[in-house]
């Protein structure tokens, strides 16, 4: 977390308190690795990593250490999340870790650290700038994003609410809130995916943090503002749940299905197959009000025709 001062190197936090560690200096590194340490002992099971691809060799070397690459390779020959994961994993084997990758940047990297789940908001933001016509954002992308991701996705953690929302007045164009500011049918279109993708679904429910300068200088946090709207969806949640916990949704990569014909390109379709049994995924995308109809192409993936030849969705 930091800002650029003028020769481009991150120095300034946004939480005056925090210190900036020496990361090449022996002795700082093992206090670090031994805080998780204090916590193993006693008894958690999980940690979860806030702003980690700053801990990444790559990012160290961009963020602190422009002039000292040697220097830095010498003092982590892998990757300190790593070392990390590996020295606590040999003091309680099942530890589970996941980590913040808000734009799903580093997804390989976190792997080969041994992290289990990361944790970002790629999918549900792109959703929302297919529903709102941001950056000229089409339907087909999402479809691509999810086929090239498949599996990458089925170990990233999808929200749409998250800790770092701030309030309407403080909002930036791709501030997590923004996703809180969906209409209710787009929140439960999105939610939905959520549940019928690869990956696992999180509903979050917080506090905003005091950062970004308005909290931080009250000195205190301000409630989501949960109101009737949220009571509606957390029982819409909890009917998509269980879609959530079926293999075929989370475990399995979608196969794109083409369409012969359609009113219009927003609306687009996954094939999901797991041991013996298929689904057909069909999403509307459109933000237009009139019904909308696709012709899809299903011969090619072996469907047989039934009595019943269109469906409304």
């Amino acid at each position: 977390h930091g800002e650029p001062d003028q020769n481009g190197i991150k120095q300034k936090y946004c939480w005056p308190a925090m210190a900036q560690f020496d990361f090449l200096n022996p002795e700082v590194i093992e206090y670090l690795m031994s805080i998780p340490d204090y916590w193993v002992e006693l008894g958690f099971d999980g940690f979860r990593i806030d702003a980690p691809k700053a801990l990444l060799r790559e990012r160290m070397i961009f963020n602190w250490y422009r002039n000292r690459t040697d220097e830095v390779n010498k003092m982590f020959p892998q990757e300190f999340l790593k070392t990390l994961i590996e020295r606590l994993r040999a003091k309680k084997s099942h530890l589970g870790f996941i980590v913040e990758n808000l734009n799903s940047d580093y997804p390989v990297e976190f792997r080969n650290c041994g992290v289990d789940l990361t944790y970002g908001t790629s999918f549900t933001m792109m959703l929302r700038e297919i529903l709102h016509g941001i950056n000229n954002k089409k339907a087909e992308e999402f479809v691509d994003h999810v086929i090239r991701n498949g599996k990458e996705l089925s170990s990233m953690v999808h929200f749409k609410d998250g800790h770092d929302i701030r309030d309407i007045g403080h909002q930036s164009q791709y501030g997590v809130e923004n996703l809180r500011y969906l209409d209710i049918a787009e929140q439960k279109l999105v939610a939905a995916l959520m549940c019928c993708m690869p990956g696992v679904p999180l509903f979050y429910n917080g506090e905003i943090e005091a950062i970004w300068g308005y909290a931080y200088e009250a000195g205190k946090s301000n409630p989501i503002p949960w109101g009737k709207q949220d009571g509606l969806l957390n029982k819409y949640y909890e009917r998509l749940l269980p879609l959530a916990r079926q293999p075929i949704f989370h475990q399995t990569v979608p196969q794109r299905i083409g369409k012969k014909s359609s009113t219009t390109q927003e609306i687009i379709g996954f094939l999901l197959q797991y041991e013996g049994r298929r689904v057909l995924l069909a999403v509307n995308l459109s933000r237009r009000t009139q019904k909308e109809w696709a012709n899809f192409d299903l011969e090619s993936f072996g469907f047989i025709n039934d009595t019943k030849d269109s469906y409304e969705i």
